[in-house]
């Protein structure tokens, strides 16, 4: 088994991940059928939120790892 980086890991990763804008965001949060769940370190949380979602204060190296 060949062990990843975290670069690697990280690339792997985001080719499941759909990437949304603002308003994608907003729309699918409105019709109820999306979570957000809110992994930021806690300077970038501090800087806003969005209401309606679920904060984790894991780091988000620690919640990319476990995808």
């Amino acid at each position: 088994m060949t062990l990843l980086t975290s670069d690697r890991l990280i690339a792997q990763v985001k080719q499941h991940v759909k990437e949304v804008d603002v308003h994608q965001l907003k729309q699918k949060m409105d019709d109820g059928q999306t979570v957000v769940v809110d992994i930021r370190e806690f300077d970038e949380y501090a800087q806003g939120t969005i209401p309606a979602r679920t904060t984790s204060h894991a780091d988000s190296w620690n919640c990319v790892s476990r995808i």
